[in-house]
């Protein structure tokens, strides 16, 4: 009984020993699984890190190329109007194709267009604002210079430059005697 006791308990033995290793090799395979799959995700990662590089890389150079485009087709632009825009001489000056040299001209043309636009607003606001037509909204400093030119207007006096001098000061304007 002692014999079989002994061979049971080494039998149950070597079944738990049997069932450990399974249980170790179980877990590493599932380490291994978990592993390769981060492994994985990393590599898809940062494959994507440098398609984005990539993409962000070449948009800048595009970028640049177009902005030198620009630059060229703001200084050009006189001569190319002059020569009716002929495909050679866009080619030639731009380095570009014929249809990128005239968007990039319409664009020039838009921007200078929009900007002289806009001058041109800033200076009817200023010209209405110092004849004192905005309702009164006018600065006491704008109110000076507007009653200054009424008073030079008004006055027979030559003016001379701050550097003549040799009258006197009214409203601010100088006046020679």
């Amino acid at each position: 009984t002692f014999v079989i006791c002994r061979i049971e308990a080494e039998e149950a033995e070597r079944n738990r020993c049997e069932e450990e290793k399974i249980v170790r090799e179980r877990e590493a395979q599932i380490r291994r699984k978990e592993e390769e799959q981060r492994r994985h995700l990393e590599a898809e990662y940062l494959r994507e890190q440098e398609r984005v590089r990539k993409v962000l890389e070449e948009a800048l150079e595009r970028a640049k190329h177009e902005a030198e485009i620009t630059r060229k087709a703001k200084v050009y632009k006189h001569v190319l109007e002059a020569a009716d825009k002929t495909p050679e001489l866009e080619r030639r000056l731009l380095g570009v194709d014929p249809e990128t040299g005239d968007r990039i001209l319409q664009e020039v043309q838009f921007v200078l267009s929009a900007r002289s636009q806009s001058r041109q607003t800033i200076s009817e606001a200023e010209m209405m604002s110092v004849a004192g037509n905005d309702g009164g909204k006018t600065s006491p400093r704008r109110k000076q210079i507007a009653s200054a030119h009424q008073f030079v207007l008004a006055d027979d006096h030559p003016i001379r430059r701050a550097n003549e001098f040799s009258g006197y000061q009214k409203a601010s304007c100088f006046v020679e005697n």
